[in-house]
């Protein structure tokens, strides 16, 4: 018998599996109606730092940062990254010169290519 039959059997057998089962379902719902910020943000603690770094350039404004492929890169380890891409959002990014400002620190910090990283304006309250 496969180890997944035996584990399925026991599983069948266990008296409280269907509350484990709904208890699961709605903390799943829960995240999925909150967006995901139930107690958990889903940022990795690089881009947590980053966007921390990121909004002290002078008019940068809030800002969000997206770093794909930086699972195995250990929270302390900025220029070690192994990205596909960065993805920044900024509320001052239309403006050129914050732009590029933001462009060069993703790269000293990350240690990229221009061309894996992407800055894009926030979305604002007065914007369409």
């Amino acid at each position: 018998m496969s180890v997944v039959r035996q584990a399925l059997d026991r599983l069948r057998g266990a008296r409280h599996i269907g509350w484990l089962a709904l208890a699961a379902a709605l903390a799943a719902l829960t995240l999925l109606a909150t967006g995901g910020e139930a107690g958990f943000s889903g940022a990795t603690e690089l881009e947590r730092r980053m966007e921390s770094v990121l909004s002290c350039v002078e008019g940068a404004g809030r800002v969000r940062v997206l770093v794909s492929g930086d699972e195995a890169v250990p929270a302390g380890s900025f220029g070690q990254t192994r990205s596909a891409g960065v993805l920044v959002v900024a509320e001052g990014a239309r403006d050129l010169r914050v732009k590029m400002e933001l462009q060069q620190a993703v790269m000293a910090l990350l240690g990229v290519d221009a061309s894996q990283i992407e800055i894009l304006g926030m979305k604002g309250e007065d914007s369409p």
